[in-house]
Formats: C-alpha cells, structure tokens, sequence
C-alpha cells in the first residue's frame, strides 16, 4: 500500500510539472534554438498480453530536429505496473512497481507540413525495475501516430504502438503535445 501511494506521489508531481512546463516552454522557446523538440505525453492505462498486468505511463522526450522529417534524440517514460502476485502461503495480492527506462528516440513525419501530420517513432533502451530486487533490461517500442492542431511551435499528437518491456508485450495509446 505505501509504495503505491509512493507511485502516485511521482505520478502526481511529475504531473503536474510537465503541465507546468508545457504551459510556460511555449512563450520561452521564441528566443530558443527551433531545431530542438520537447515532447510531453500520458500512455493511458493498458492491459498486457496474456496477463492481468495493467500499465500508465508518463513520457518526455528531448530532441533535435535534423530535418523537416526526422528528429532523434533522448526520451524517458516512466510506468506504472500494477499486477496480482502470488506469494508462497498467501493469496493472490495486487502489487505495483515502476519501471524507469531511458532511451533513445526516433520521429520520422511522413507528411510533415500538412494540418494533419502522420508519423512513426520508434525508441530503444534500458531500465530499472524497482521492486524487490532492483534490476536493470532492455525496453523498446514502435509507434504510428498523427499530429494534429499544428501550430509554428505547438502541435497535439495520438500515438498507437507495441511496447516490449520487463513484463511483456503492451499496446500503450499516448496522448500529449509536442513544442
């Protein structure tokens, strides 16, 4: 119980910075470099494949924009697990843990100057699990996405794709805004 009100602590705060941030980065980027990309978004909870295991996650990433179509750079995603264990000589117990993955991110626009900008993404790297025993693995994911309500400095996105991390196969759907 105290680590999941420990996760929707994080949860909660990261939040509401990336809401804070968002909402001021915009009148600060005039004067900033426009080959870099700040991208905020929220996984909505999923279900894994196979498995009673629900997941939310929380992503920012960073990166340069090299062309008007392809942009890399660093992205790190938070998520939250939560799933029924079953522990010797107990009941089945709902648990939680968080996963913290840093990767490396990549965006291709296939229509980039359109009102409506489909895209995919794709990103690839390493966590840690912190549970019981703390442990470092890989995680990746695919995304196809669209870009909507396009501005000079501000666009909405919705992101579909197939996550691969700790506990399996995922299907996330993100919502954000990129700047």
């Amino acid at each position: 119980m105290r680590k999941m009100n420990l996760m929707k602590g994080l949860l909660t705060i990261m939040l509401v910075a990336v809401c804070t941030f968002g909402l001021n980065a915009q009148e600060n980027l005039e004067g900033a470099n426009p080959r870099m990309e700040y991208e905020y978004s929220v996984s909505t909870k999923t279900t894994m494949f196979r498995d009673s295991i629900g997941a939310m996650s929380v992503n920012i990433a960073n990166r340069y924009v090299f062309t008007e179509r392809f942009s890399l750079g660093v992205q790190i995603s938070p998520t939250f697990f939560t799933y029924y264990s079953d522990k010797p000589n107990e009941y089945y117990t709902k648990d939680n843990d968080l996963f913290l993955p840093i990767m490396l991110s990549f965006r291709y626009d296939i229509v980039p100057k359109g009102k409506m900008s489909p895209y995919f993404s794709v990103n690839f790297g390493t966590g840690i699990l912190f549970s019981e025993a703390d442990k470092w693995v890989l995680h990746g994911g695919a995304y196809v996405g669209l870009n909507f309500f396009r501005r000079d400095l501000f666009s909405l996105f919705v992101e579909f794709g197939l996550d691969y991390g700790v506990l399996g196969v995922y299907t996330p759907l993100k919502i954000g805004f990129r700047l």
